[in-house]
């Protein structure tokens, strides 16, 4: 079984180019305890029905968000620059960190998520008793911390409303209704062994959704509020993950660091692709994918552009954290399944399980012979093993990629890149994949 301990605090690993480090864990990990018990236990199909549903919900926000820049509607979909903000659906797929806030440190459960900017938690006291959802973590109180320092109105550009006490206002609004409302305040936040002092976070007075097990969210989304700006100067703005496998998760845990270690040769050890960031949703990570293989055929894909992508192309394709499925335009989902299909042998078409939301399922036995799939981007390419493809129930195995019926916009979610290392350099503007393959 899994030591909690370790595994939050991420000890006992090699760095591979990191200043800072801590461990991961996903929110379905026996180490996410609230009062002390597990998780409740549920069925893995259970689990997977409920992962691909909140799936959807993220996918849908992000989707949604997409046909509004479309449409020409930025201001909406581009929010970055104002205190309220309407975000994916936030418990699809994070990972789970343990943060410290404030001086002296306290420590809380918070999702890591590329898909938002701003790092919050809940604050002491809540706007009423009724105010705050229940979390696992007694809340942050600003009173107990000497580095605390809400943000007074006026001071930054983005505050647009203010409390009655004078200070700058957020309001963060999930896709599942889902909310967060607080003051701006910079603080001192603490990973692994580093503290990064006067961090802009948001201090929640209210709150409600389906908070589970966790404190609040560390974002690490590539706007102005998103960690990885914001730590620019001690971090280099670079971060790196590798994420345990969802479902296995009781035994293995993740880890995620931060910065680039400048005496360290690690960095050789990546192979890079170009970021694009995308003005129409500044927070999320774009890369180009120039194609899908199945054994080896490269397929014709619609949705793929001939050509990199520009900052303003509608489209194009998102790595996110939050989305546990890699989620492709319907007539490219199609495209993928039938060569997938058509290159297996010696396996028998099924159902999938009741409920579990999955759609292209079949049988297999020793003898079937099933393809493998490989995911290329510029500069690099990776392939994908059979536990990154199918998902497993018994002998009844389904492929892990999700049609979406409207939109040409292409997902890469975190179960295609579970056990890789993957690093989001933004002031060098490249993702990386290490060159070991599977590190967790």
């Amino acid at each position: 079984m899994l030591d909690c301990d370790k595994a939050f605090a991420g000890k006992g690993r090699p760095s591979y180019g990191g200043t800072a480090h801590t461990g991961l864990v996903h929110p379905y990990s026996p180490c996410l305890l609230k009062g002390g018990a597990p998780r409740e236990h549920r069925s893995m199909r259970e689990l997977a029905a409920e992962i691909l549903r909140k799936d959807k919900e993220r996918v849908q926000t992000i989707l949604s968000r997409n046909r509004l820049a479309h449409d020409g509607e930025r201001s909406l979909a581009t929010s970055s620059s104002t205190s309220a903000r309407t975000n994916a659906s936030y418990e699809s797929s994070e990972y789970i960190a343990k943060v410290g806030i404030g001086t002296p440190a306290s420590y809380f459960l918070l999702l890591m998520d590329t898909g938002s900017s701003l790092t919050w938690t809940q604050c002491f006291p809540c706007e009423n008793a009724t105010a705050c959802f229940p979390q696992p973590t007694p809340l942050f109180d600003p009173s107990t911390s000497s580095s605390y320092s809400a943000i007074p109105c006026g001071s930054q550009e983005f505050c647009a409303d203010c409390s009655p006490d004078g200070f700058c206002m957020f309001s963060e609004t999930y896709g599942d209704g889902s909310t967060a409302v607080g003051d701006y305040a910079n603080e001192t936040l603490t990973i692994g062994d580093a503290a990064i002092q006067n961090f802009m976070i948001g201090c929640a007075h209210a709150g409600h959704g389906i908070f589970d097990n966790v404190d609040g969210i560390i974002g690490l989304g590539w706007d102005i509020e998103g960690m990885p700006s914001q730590s620019s100067s001690f971090f280099q703005g670079a971060f790196a993950y590798c994420l345990p496998a969802i479902l296995s998760s009781t035994t293995s845990a993740g880890f995620i660091e931060f910065g680039i270690d400048d005496n360290s040769n690690a960095t050789a050890d990546f192979f890079y692709t170009p970021m694009i960031k995308n003005t129409n949703h500044p927070s999320y990570y774009y890369v180009w994918l120039t194609g899908i293989r199945v054994d080896g055929a490269p397929l014709p894909l619609a949705s793929i552009s001939p050509t990199r992508p520009t900052p303003t192309d509608i489209g194009g394709t998102i790595i996110d954290s939050g989305t546990a499925l890699t989620h492709l335009p319907e007539v490219d989902y199609n495209t993928v399944r039938d060569a997938f299909v058509t290159a297996s042998s010696n396996i028998t078409i099924a159902s999938p399980p009741t409920d579990s939301g999955y759609d292209t399922c079949f049988q297999v036995n020793d003898d079937s012979v099933i393809p493998f799939v490989e995911i290329q981007f510029e500069g690099f390419s990776f392939t994908l093993t059979h536990d990154n493809t199918l998902k497993y129930f018994g002998q009844v195995v389904c492929l892990a990629f999700v049609a979406e019926p409207t939109g040409n916009l292409i997902i890469i979610g975190n179960f295609q890149l579970n056990g890789y290392l993957f690093m989001f350099d933004t002031i060098g503007e490249r993702l990386g994949i290490h060159s070991s393959g599977k590190l967790c």
